[in-house]
């Protein structure tokens, strides 16, 4: 995949991610499995690189088959995947993603980390240790972003350095912990975004975070911020309604995308010059995104087909550059060969795209 002719490094703003790369493995009734790079860190620089942005994921995968799909797939979307293979080296976590519809008829997803036939629990994430690190964070001075969505103390080493290059800290947390290097990550963050079904309210020290959002589902968000002429309480969105609905599955990063794309060029600077109009365009483009991303399968589905310059008209509606968008995208191809998708038992990617799988719901 290409970029079209006059792209200017220099002027693409850079963002880097530390946090979960995986293997998405989508099942769903009467399909073939399809494969794609998932995780919420994935899929937020996945959707910026495609937008424009100098996109650098930062983890530990072995040179297995599962990382093979995964960084075949990021750099198709341009991401940069000089550091996917951090020693030491660790199994590339795989996630299940079942899609099925409940009694209504009305589709629904849920996840899994266990392997689809023997049930054996794949590799789950591993932080960078904080030594591998050290080389790296030279390599984050002109990045107006650093994605976070793990703790550890690889991750609050990367946040300080960010803040110190006057880079904003977006933290996406799956849980709450009120262990040291969670709350070290709360008060360095600049912007904060958790859901309400993981979390449901975060005690944050007073005057770190900027901006702080809550996603409710169906029900939107609410968030509240004293950027923009806005008084620190809650302030509530709703969702944008979605007639076709196929996967909601990665809704929310396409949220986080559509914020740090509309509010985060300019890094911390510019992001707290932020107004009032600039803040709710910024959260009317991610809820726009992600209701688009609503009508595929798949966290990023939305991009693997005959729609994907629908993205471009998106950004533009709301006013915002989208730099030079990747031309001539492909389709994602399915792998279909003998190498082993568990380690527990024979399944293979050959044995399981051979197999249909029917809903659970009653």
């Amino acid at each position: 995949m290409t970029r079209k002719n006059g792209e200017n490094n220099r002027f693409r703003p850079g963002v880097v991610g530390v946090g979960l790369i995986a293997l998405d493995v989508v099942i769903r009734e009467g399909s073939m499995p399809q494969y794609f790079a998932g995780g919420t860190c994935s899929n937020v620089l996945t959707i910026l690189a495609y937008l424009g942005w100098r996109a650098m994921p930062i983890t530990r995968h072995a040179h297995d088959h599962a990382s093979e799909i995964v960084t075949a797939d990021l750099r198709k979307w341009g991401v940069d995947v000089s550091y996917m293979h951090v020693e030491p080296l660790t199994k590339t976590p795989i996630i299940v993603e079942r899609l099925e519809r409940d009694i209504n008829g009305i589709p629904y997803h849920r996840f899994s980390f266990f392997c689809p036939s023997c049930n054996r629990r794949y590799a789950g994430f591993q932080p960078v240790p904080l030594k591998s690190l050290a080389d790296i964070l030279p390599q984050m001075s002109d990045s107006a972003v650093l994605f976070v969505d793990r703790v550890s103390p690889s991750s609050v080493a990367a946040a300080k350095k960010a803040r110190e290059n006057g880079s904003v800290i977006y933290f996406e947390p799956p849980s709450a912990s009120d262990e040291k290097n969670f709350r070290t990550l709360l008060s360095t963050a600049t912007i904060v975004k958790y859901s309400h079904d993981r979390i449901d309210e975060l005690e944050i020290p007073k005057g770190s975070v900027k901006l702080e959002i809550q996603t409710l589902g169906r029900g939107g968000l609410r968030f509240r911020t004293t950027l923009g002429d806005f008084r620190n309480h809650w302030h509530h969105l709703d969702a944008e309604s979605k007639k076709d609905l196929v996967d909601a599955a990665g809704a929310g990063d396409w949220l986080s995308a559509g914020l740090i794309h509309a509010l985060c060029k300019g890094g911390e600077e510019g992001f707290l010059k932020t107004k009032r109009q600039s803040l709710l365009r910024a959260f009317s483009l991610g809820r726009s995104l992600a209701a688009w991303n609503c009508g595929f399968v798949g966290a990023r589905g939305g991009m693997y087909g005959s729609r994907l310059q629908e993205l471009g008209g998106l950004v533009k509606k709301y006013a915002l550059q989208s730099y030079d968008l990747v031309a001539n995208a492909q389709p994602f191809v399915e792998r279909n060969d003998r190498a082993q998708i568990c380690a527990g038992c024979d399944l293979s990617f050959e044995s399981l795209n051979s197999k249909t799988f029917k809903s659970r719901a009653s």
